[in-house]
């Protein structure tokens, strides 16, 4: 009798554990821009396929992160922040870019990356531009490195120039003399 309640708690724990399968999400430049937001479509295993938000991860704020169940394949899609999640799941086709079809990793790795300058538009098979690779959010908040952009006079190089991050005031800044 303990052998079979072992079994069956074992059992448990571990449908609990497969379907509480997290993927996480880099997008590249262009996907990141208009502060869009992200959702995918999660197909191929159980539970429903309707579109699954990603969320930033708390520690890595570049980094987003979704729950996609024991599903094998996915289409990444990225929408305007202007659309509420309901307007998403009624026509979650209707959106800015898709990544074509995707197979989920098994192999753990857990973290999907466009690669940069994609932009993509449906394309069948997606996978070359993508790379798959595991993925542990930090356990401390990761302030990224942010630089000046655009023109500055007197021939500086605008990617040279480093912004300081103050933690008080969440805000970057430079001072030019």
């Amino acid at each position: 009798m303990k052998k079979s309640i072992f079994l069956f708690f074992a059992a448990i724990l571990c449908a609990m554990s497969v379907s509480a399968k997290v993927i996480y999400f880099k997008p590249n430049g262009n996907w990141a821009a208009a502060n869009a937001n992200f959702y995918a479509y999660v197909w191929g295993g159980s539970g429903a396929t309707s579109p699954v938000k990603f969320t930033p991860v708390a520690t890595d704020p570049d980094v987003y992160e979704a729950e996609v169940g024991t599903h094998t394949s996915i289409i990444f899609l990225r929408h305007d922040p202007a659309k509420t999640d309901a307007q998403v799941k009624n026509d979650m086709w209707a959106c800015w870019n898709r990544m074509g079809n995707l197979s989920i990793p098994t192999s753990g790795n857990n973290c999907c990356t466009i690669k940069d300058g994609e932009w993509s538009q449906e394309k069948d098979d997606a996978s070359s531009h993508v790379t798959w690779s595991t993925y542990t959010p930090p356990t401390e908040v990761v302030i990224p490195d942010r630089y000046i952009t655009g023109t500055i006079a007197g021939g500086w190089n605008a990617n040279d120039v480093k912004m300081t991050y103050d933690e008080a005031t969440e805000t970057y800044s430079h001072t030019f003399t």
